[in-house]
């Protein structure tokens, strides 16, 4: 029988749960706190006027980590022309290393876009209650939704607790996760950072951790030098409440340019986006279990820090809850 279902958070778990829902005849509503769908598989606009954007946080999927969960889903994408096989070359430790794995095409984003296609989707609608009286009711500082079947939730770990309503027992566990940051800048230059055949540099220096060419990803507008720079998680953890945005984009702008001995002025632009809850350090800081689900109401859980501490642990967890549940 169809149901009625909420899922808090856009994000790749909660668009996973809700495409796969769906496609079982169920009527999903997502409430997103920001301006559209995507979490950490967002692409940033760079330049409306050719199309061009740089994918601002996840930047591929290794294929070595598509486990048989949900292999039938990243067939799917692959089938629909949303991913592109991307045989990524990277400098690591002086050395260099073929990585094959899948990227969003034309932008990462393009997975979200897919997968929320079939639902509706309330954004900037940041859900700060729930309540369940026979049906869920969610709440934001504005709006008031009714009549729900059954209710999820896929945010980080640490956002669940600001939701007034959620079974203690479920606070319990939300609380035991810690999340690291990360800091992300997007730059475009007048040339390029390097000039060997490399798509991705692993600098793990104290500020730095890895540098993207993404221009260089399939499909792409090739001669705009754009990048992704992402900083090392431990230096964005700790520093994440003491600088303000302007100084992080600064000390990391700075750090690029002189790790490649670049000029300020071949900058064309940079932005930078800031992730709290960015990821765990390892699957042993998940909880390992799927998913969740109160024993007191049909309320659940989803996303990665339930199955492991990948993105695809997020897309597995939301494949496996949406499989689970309405059985």
């Amino acid at each position: 029988m169809a149901k009625n279902i909420a899922i808090i958070g856009a994000g790749l778990s909660g668009l996973t749960c809700a495409y796969e829902l769906t496609n079982k005849g169920h009527h999903v509503t997502l409430f997103e706190k920001s301006r559209g769908p995507s979490g950490r598989s967002s692409t940033k606009r760079w330049d409306n006027t050719v199309g061009i954007g740089i994918d601002l946080g996840v930047p591929y999927i290794e294929e070595s980590v598509v486990k048989h969960i949900s292999s039938s889903l990243i067939r799917k994408l692959i089938d629909e022309k949303i991913v592109s096989h991307w045989p990524m070359t990277q400098q690591k430790n002086g050395e260099r290393n073929i990585i094959n794995t899948y990227v969003g095409s034309p932008k990462m984003s393009q997975i979200s876009r897919f997968l929320s296609k079939k639902t509706t989707i309330k954004t900037e609608h940041k859900v700060n209650a729930i309540s369940f009286n026979k049906t869920w009711s969610v709440y934001t500082n504005t709006t008031q939704d009714n009549g729900f079947d059954e209710l999820i939730i896929a945010i980080p770990a640490p956002q669940i607790l600001d939701i007034e309503g959620v079974d203690d027992e479920i606070l319990t566990l939300a609380k035991s996760i810690q999340y690291n940051a990360i800091n992300t800048l997007l730059i475009e230059l007048k040339s390029p950072l390097w000039f060997t055949e490399i798509d991705e540099d692993v600098i793990n220096g104290p500020i730095l951790k890895t540098v993207i060419a993404d221009y260089l990803k399939p499909n792409r507008v090739l001669g705009r030098y754009t990048y992704t720079v992402h900083s090392q998680h431990e230096w964005a953890t700790k520093q994440f409440d003491i600088h303000d945005k302007k100084t992080v984009e600064n000390i990391m702008l700075d750090s690029v340019l002189t790790h490649y001995n670049r000029k300020p002025h071949l900058v064309l632009k940079h932005h930078i986006h800031r992730w709290k809850y960015a990821f765990l350090n390892g699957p042993l800081e998940s909880l390992q279990t799927g998913y969740l689900k109160s024993t007191s109401s049909p309320l659940f859980v989803c996303g990665d820090w339930c199955q492991g501490h990948t993105v695809m642990s997020a897309i597995e967890s939301g494949y496996l809850l949406a499989h689970n549940m309405t059985r």
